[in-house]
């Protein structure tokens, strides 16, 4: 009875998935999304921008209520009485109409305003946040899979030699020493795989987490570990000065400031004393006469004056402005190491590429030739495609470095530089 439950379970699981890959094919397909596909999807997907699309939407809904005129909300109050001597009820009816003739709406309308652009350039800069992640994460994954390709035909390799030199150490015809160094290799190389693996696995995740696109394949085996996309700019220092002015980070900080100087402005006013226009209608107690009439009523706010809202809001455009004048040191510090490191990196690279591992790869087969011909032994060997394999890795590493670099530089200045 449990076999053919299980079996008819298995049979509905497996209609069910080949239902999903018929109706949904791209879901049952996962694909490895280019730089540009990546990058549009967390500008629209990614928690920090959401979170910030949703902040923006709270602040219109603010700005809604700010503009609603408080005339609108009249309150009414009712006197009942009656006399000793004369028993006839008299009944006033006294209408109020606040009116905010002071420019108390004027002043929360603008602060309101305030809020908006403020939520406004935090999500400007919450998407340039997600898309330096997203081309950071983007380019790792990349980077990894190369570490994990080159690891692999590494593996490869090192096995058919401890193969190769097992067999010869059974025939007698080598010695353990030389053996058991081809045996390490393998096991160096299979380490340096598991790393580029797990280290691809989380850079995925990161990936999918920005993206929200949970059908992200492994990026394709030819695909070649490149640098970041050329700056489009100079990016001399009066360039690097234009995108530091033109940073959301610091735009949004502009705009928390400016938002909190017009809270300071917005409780000022409200400070000033109310007024408040006033009809009156009802029956008097003498005859029951109709009376009717008209007045207005003054507030004094002598005491309660929004001293600790005013505090509040200076303490909070004081920090604003601060912080204004740090990060701008901040980002004019790393915006110039990151261009610095760029245009360091692509020279390291050149080298490389032109020479260095050429000449190590001449290196390799030199030795390897030597070997054969026994004028050396296979430790020299080992050790000279050690320094090619670390070589090709340091390669990758200055890679990862340059696009760490380029998704600063996206994240500062708000887009692909």
């Amino acid at each position: 009875m449990k076999k053919a439950l299980c079996t008819t379970s298995r049979v509905t699981m497996a209609l069910a998935l080949s239902l999903v890959a018929l109706l949904f094919p791209r879901a049952a397909h996962a694909e490895w999304p280019s730089l540009d596909s990546a990058v549009r999807l967390s500008r629209t997907r990614a928690l920090a921008a959401l979170e910030a699309e949703a902040e923006v939407a709270q602040a219109n809904g603010a700005l809604t209520g700010a503009k609603v005129s408080v005339f609108g909300n009249p309150y009414l109050e009712m006197q009942f009485d009656r006399g000793t001597l004369n028993p006839q009820l008299q009944a006033l009816g006294f209408l109020y109409f606040p009116v905010e003739l002071l420019g108390q709406r004027g002043a929360r309308v603008d602060e309101a305003e305030k809020y908006v652009n403020w939520r406004k350039l935090g999500l400007v800069d919450a998407r340039a946040y997600v898309t330096g992640e997203t081309v950071s994460t983007w380019g790792e994954v990349v980077i990894a899979r190369s570490r994990m390709d080159l690891a692999t035909d590494g593996e490869a390799a090192a096995r058919k030699e401890a193969e190769f030199f097992g067999e010869r150490l059974k025939a007698g015809d080598t010695t353990q020493y030389e053996a058991s160094l081809a045996e390490a290799e393998v096991a160096r190389w299979v380490q340096a795989r598991v790393e580029a693996q797990l280290k691809m696995a989380t850079a995925m995740s990161r990936l999918t987490q920005l993206t929200a696109k949970v059908d992200i394949g492994a990026p394709p085996k030819e695909i070649s570990a490149s640098g970041p996309p050329r700056l489009k700019g100079s990016w001399d220092d009066a360039y690097l000065t234009q995108a530091l002015e033109r940073s959301p980070l610091l735009a949004k900080i502009r705009g928390q400031r400016d938002f909190y100087s017009a809270s300071i402005d917005r409780y000022k006013a409200e400070r000033l004393p109310q007024f408040t226009f006033e009809l009156i209608g009802g029956r008097g107690a003498d005859r029951g006469e109709g009376r009717y009439g008209a007045g207005f009523v003054l507030g004094f706010p002598f005491t309660r004056r929004y001293q600790g809202e005013i505090a509040k809001a200076e303490a909070a455009r004081d920090h604003a402005a601060s912080h204004y004048e740090l990060y701008k040191r901040v980002l004019d510090t790393r915006m110039r190491t990151s261009r610095s490191t760029l245009l360091e990196v692509g020279k390291a690279i050149d080298q490389l590429e032109k020479s260095g591992i050429p000449a190590l790869t001449r290196a390799v087969d030199a030795a390897f030739e030597a070997y054969k011909l026994g004028k050396t032994d296979i430790s020299r060997v080992l050790l000279t495609r050690r320094d090619l394999a670390n070589t090709r890795s340091r390669r990758l590493d200055l890679l990862e470095i340059a696009w760490r670099a380029y998704g600063d530089l996206t994240t500062f200045s708000g887009d692909l530089p």
